[in-house]
Formats: C-alpha cells, sequence, structure tokens
C-alpha cells in the first residue's frame, strides 16, 4: 500500500550526493519517497526536492528524481488538485536534470500541489536519460502524483491534471494513455501537451540522414542504446559517429549535444536507416504517442512556424484521439514559434483546465476536422 516501507531520508547534504541512488536500492512502491529535501519556501508555497520510485521501459524499479512544491494554506475538500508538469528537452546526463537548477515546481499559474519529475535515468549519478522512450517519460509523471500523496504536509487530492512542451508533451501524451492502467485511484481530468513531437521512427531517421543539426534524433537514438543492449549504435552509424554521441550524452545537455553534432557538418553518418533495421525499427515505434486509448479530454497546442517541432506532428495526434472519440482540442497560432506558444497560450491553457477541475462539459473540434 502507499504507506508501505521506510519513511524517505529526510536530506541535509550537499546537492550533488542527493543524486547519488542508495545502492542496492532499496524494494518499494511506483511512487514511494526515497529521499526528500527541504528547497525553503516563497509565494506561499514550499518546495522540495525528491528522490522517488518509477517504472522504466523495462518494467524495473528505478529511483527518479524531481521537484514538488504544494500550498501552504489549508487544503480545499478532497484536498489540492495536481498539476504535473513534464518538462521539455534538456539532455540526457544527471547534470541536465531541470530538479538541479531549479527551486520550485512550475504550476502554469495553477493553484494546487506541482510536481515536476525529472523522467528516468536523467538526475541519478551514472545514468542515461531514454530521450522520447515514452514509458520512461510518462511512468514518473504518473506516479508523482502518489509521491505527493505521500508527503502528509501536501495534502494532494486524487485529481490531476497532465501539462507539457516539446518533450513534454510527448511524455503528457503518454502519462494519458497509461494514466488508467497505472494509477487507477487517482483521475487524470485533462492533459494539455503543447508542440509534442510524433511520427517519432521516420522522422528521427530522416533528420540522421539529412539534416542539421542533428541533436534531437541523436538523443532519442542514444536513448535507445543506453535502454535496451540489443540495440547497437554501430549498426546505424559510423563508428566516429556512434562514439560521439554517447560522449556527448554524458557530457553535454540539449544545446551542447546539437552544437557538436554540427561538427559532422553534411557528412553522412548513417549506415543503415534506423527505421528499416531491427531492433531500431520497433524501439522506435514505442515512442509514437496516441496509438492507444488515453484518458480524459487533450489540449494540444501548436503553431505553425515551429520549426522544430513541425505542426503536422499534433496533427497526426488529434487524428488519432478523434477517430477513437475521444474529447480533442487543437489550437492552431498563427506565429510563436517553438517556444512563444507558452507565454501566448497562457490564460487559455489555465482556463481550459480551471474548467476541466471544475467539471465543465469538455470541448471538442473533432467533428470540425480541426
Amino acid at each position: 500500500g502507499p504507506g508501505s516501507g521506510e519513511p524517505p531520508e529526510q536530506y541535509s547534504g550537499p546537492d550533488d550526493a542527493f543524486y547519488e541512488v542508495p545502492d542496492p536500492l532499496p524494494p518499494g512502491d511506483a511512487g514511494q519517497l526515497i529521499r526528500v529535501q527541504d528547497l525553503g519556501e516563497s509565494d506561499g508555497y514550499a518546495h522540495l526536492r525528491v528522490m522517488y520510485h518509477s517504472r522504466d521501459a523495462r518494467d524495473q524499479d528505478r529511483a527518479v528524481t524531481g521537484i514538488i512544491s504544494h500550498p501552504m494554506a489549508p487544503a480545499p475538500e478532497g484536498g489540492w488538485p495536481v498539476i504535473a508538469l513534464a518538462h521539455g528537452t534538456t539532455g540526457l546526463g544527471s547534470q541536465c536534470a531541470p530538479s538541479r537548477f531549479q527551486t520550485a515546481a512550475p504550476g502554469f499559474g495553477l493553484e494546487g500541489v506541482r510536481v515536476a519529475t525529472d523522467y528516468v535515468g536523467l538526475g541519478p549519478v551514472g545514468e542515461v536519460h531514454p530521450y522520447l522512450s515514452g514509458l520512461s517519460e510518462a511512468q514518473p509523471v504518473i506516479v508523482s502524483n502518489r509521491a505527493a500523496r505521500l508527503l502528509p504536509e501536501a495534502l494532494a487530492g486524487e485529481r490531476w491534471v497532465a501539462v507539457g512542451h516539446s518533450q513534454g508533451g510527448h511524455a503528457a501524451l503518454f502519462a494519458r494513455e497509461l494514466a488508467a492502467q497505472r494509477l487507477p485511484a487517482h483521475q487524470l481530468i485533462g492533459t494539455v501537451a503543447l508542440a509534442p513531437p510524433s511520427l517519432v521512427k521516420d522522422t528521427m531517421t530522416a533528420i540522421l540522414v539529412a539534416l542539421q543539426p542533428k541533436g534531437f534524433a541523436a538523443m532519442t537514438v542514444a536513448g535507445i542504446a543506453a535502454t535496451h543492449p540489443d540495440a547497437e549504435l554501430t549498426d546505424i552509424l559510423i563508428p566516429a559517429a556512434a562514439e560521439a554521441i554517447g560522449t556527448l550524452v554524458e557530457t553535454e545537455c540539449a544545446a551542447g549535444i546539437d552544437r557538436a553534432l554540427g561538427l559532422f557538418g553534411n557528412t553522412d553518418i548513417v549506415v543503415a536507416n534506423p527505421n528499416q533495421i531491427e531492433p531500431w525499427a520497433t524501439y522506435l515505434q514505442a515512442a509514437e504517442p496516441a496509438i492507444a486509448t488515453g484518458a480524459g479530454p487533450l489540449l494540444l497546442i501548436h503553431s505553425i512556424d515551429d520549426r522544430t517541432v513541425p505542426a503536422f506532428m499534433s496533427a497526426v495526434v488529434e487524428m488519432r484521439t478523434c477517430s477513437r472519440g475521444e474529447p480533442t482540442v487543437r489550437w492552431v497560432l498563427g506565429s510563436g514559434g517553438h517556444n512563444g506558444i507558452i507565454g501566448l497560450t497562457f490564460d487559455l491553457d489555465r482556463q481550459w483546465t480551471l474548467d476541466r477541475f471544475a467539471g465543465v462539459p469538455a470541448p471538442s473540434n473533432c467533428a470540425s476536422g480541426g
């Protein structure tokens, strides 16, 4: 049950040592807290850095890190709603974890318990994050709700919303897909996915083959190689590129990976297209969002001038969810690019989410074809 196992360690040492995972990892249910560090208070919220149990893509028990920020005011009846934030691309190595450079969990202007996971493999020392692995992103997002519930002072309720941008949009879509199965006692009342990538298998192959910079695709294949011993980078890339990527993901965060891969210029680094050979094709296909039915209403947001994640990617997601009759709204902005849409739609997303918590029937623009 939720209260099983040892109480979490109240950690007060140097920040770096917080990310050293206990070896061996004591067994624990998904969401169970391992370690908690007080980060102080601001704006009526208490902030805690946490390490808790989750599962990875191979269904192994893993320690994941993140931040929980909770109101210090008395909670409404039924507890505070939970806002689970899925973060955008930061990198694959321990030093790239958002909880290392943030002191509060973002809340999208919503009042409630705010949880911001680092995902599997991003945070703990010596691990590599499986970038765009739906299971490795989504499970820590989902069970962060249980972690919040297990902090008695957080007064977290059982209703929650998943919000994410870019990689986080991808993670939020997978959280929506897995929520009912992984966390049946909690109700996911809505999912907001801004600029989420889709068509992963073919897109990542195309980027490796043709585009500069190759960072997103490099992170995706490096994450697969780190997670699955049967997937060798040298099966798909020239040795120099495979070696460079292996080193980069351990030493650099996202911008550095992009920059360093620019050094290959227009060199053809691909020896076999990963979308055409096994086990690569299967693992890339597993990264595809919205293939299975998801829980609750969905809000998709994109800009037509997004040059990082093209707008047609969320159109594909909308087509899939609408075909299953899932309440879906997709807003397409005329400008804002990849990052600008966050600020431009802040008030609208917030209102959409407040309406879901208030029990307003979910809108859907599926029938209108867009």
